[in-house]
């Protein structure tokens, strides 16, 4: 069996906040894109343990900044796309 290595979930009427869960449950996933969805809350600290190559979470309602553990701890090795616009996103990317 393959790991789920591709999460899209573009326009489905999501609502909540994003799962820090996610980090433990999909160590594969690269690409997250749920983008045009009605989430709330912070981005997870915790998705600094995944190796993600995209992440696509414009049109929502997110708030906060971006995590600096996504910095320290890996998450921005691998980016090659970060789209967060139309957010409530405040805060500077962190130095690392």
């Amino acid at each position: 069996m393959q790991a789920l290595s591709n999460l899209d979930l573009n326009s489905c009427y999501l609502a909540g906040s994003l799962p820090a869960q996610w980090a433990r449950a999909l160590p594969s996933l690269q690409r997250i894109n749920a983008s045009s969805n009605g989430l709330t809350g912070i981005l997870p600290p915790e998705w600094s343990a995944l190796n993600l190559t995209a992440i696509n979470l414009d049109r929502n309602e997110l708030a906060g900044s971006i995590p600096e553990e996504w910095g320290s701890n890996g998450t921005f090795k691998s980016l090659a796309a970060l789209h967060l616009y139309s957010n409530s996103l405040s805060g500077i990317l962190p130095a690392s």
